[in-house]
């Protein structure tokens, strides 16, 4: 295999046994809510633009309150984190009531944000009604963050945001980057900046060619800067000031286990699972809509669906076409993530091949 020293790949093997136990229980320990698909930005490297209709109105809450008594007929409350995630849930009128419902029910939970809309008000109400996680988006510098989500303000009230939620001390606050070739040379500068508001814990990650970004070229790394990217997350973990790691784009080879805590694999319907706006019943909420497992509003209840289901996310040989065919990775990484695969299931990219171009 490309990269890989007879240690690690021997590490890999080791895993696969624990990677096959997870499969089979699929344990659900994470379930997004997409809880609108309004939004208050207009991202250039958003992935809902292939399956968000714009017509759809906010999920009631009661709605989402009879997946989570369906839930817990069967796992324990508190073994599974909510996650209001959208479009932008702080566009909702009625956030707090939401969050205090989920809280009611016994149900851990926290929200994904621009940050933009959150004010010391909202945030000490978010908290009152059990708010525990918060992650914010902040993709580079004021000129690329404010260029990326295409909004002159934003950066200023993004860091405000994540300086709040940092003070609060009963929060786990997580920030969020989309690396990029526009704040690619500036990633010390936001390090520098993270660490000055006060930031634990950080998440980077890499655009591929969907929803919005998918005609982008200037949104998607070259294997030379991916390579640089790596470097740089390695070098930030050695050093120990801020816990950061790689998103779930992929196996990285030779990377494995040093940019992230555990070796690579994809949880998208294997302990994730997602409630869309639209109520189809899914893994992670970026996985295309063709992916779609059942819905609650045909009558689905989601614990049903759940174990019965998601054999494409849990039996991955129909991925093993295209680039993948011969692909001495393919043992380990199988297939890639369930995002990173189109309406065709064609991967859209494979950072693994990136790594070690042919």
């Amino acid at each position: 295999m490309k990269g890989v020293s007879l240690k690690k790949h021997l590490a890999l093997m080791r895993n696969l046994s624990q990677q096959r136990k997870k499969v089979k229980e699929h344990k659900l320990t994470r379930l997004y809510w997409e809880c609108t698909s309004r939004c208050n930005l207009s991202c250039k490297h958003c992935g809902t633009y292939c399956r968000v209709l714009p017509d759809l109105s906010d999920m009631p809450i009661d709605d989402f309150v009879h997946v989570l008594e369906n839930i817990a007929k069967i796992e324990s409350p508190h073994d599974v984190t909510v996650i209001l995630t959208g479009g932008e849930p702080l566009m909702r009128q009625d956030i707090v009531k939401c969050g205090r419902q989920i809280y009611s029910h016994g149900f851990p939970w926290g929200i994904h944000t621009n940050g933009k809309l959150l004010t010391r008000e909202m945030l000490t109400n978010l908290i009152s009604a059990g708010m525990h996680d918060v992650m914010i988006s902040l993709d580079g510098q004021e000129y690329e963050h404010n260029w990326l989500c295409g909004d002159k303000e934003c950066f200023a009230k993004t860091q405000e945001a994540i300086r709040m939620v940092c003070e609060e001390k009963e929060l786990v606050c997580e920030v969020s980057t989309c690396v990029n070739q526009r704040n690619f040379d500036y990633l010390n500068d936001v390090y520098t900046l993270l660490q000055a508001l006060g930031v634990k814990h950080w998440r980077l990650y890499t655009s591929y060619p969907n929803g919005m970004a998918t005609n982008r070229k200037e949104l998607l790394l070259d294997s030379y800067q991916l390579r640089q990217l790596m470097e740089f997350i390695k070098k930030v973990r050695k050093e120990g000031v801020i816990d950061t790691y790689y998103g779930c784009e992929g196996f990285l080879g030779k990377y494995e286990r040093q940019v992230r805590d555990d070796f690579y694999m994809c949880n998208s319907g294997v302990s994730v699972g997602s409630v869309l706006i639209s109520g189809d019943i899914t893994g992670c909420p970026n996985v295309c809509h063709k992916y779609s497992q059942g819905s609650i509003y045909e009558g689905d209840e989601f614990m049903d669906v759940w174990n019965n289901c998601f054999d494409a996310f849990r039996k991955r040989q129909w991925m093993h076409t295209g680039i993948c065919t011969h692909c001495k990775a393919f043992r380990y990484c199988q297939g890639n993530g369930m995002h990173l695969r189109n309406d065709d299931g064609d991967l859209l990219t494979c950072n693994y091949d990136c790594l070690n171009p042919r």
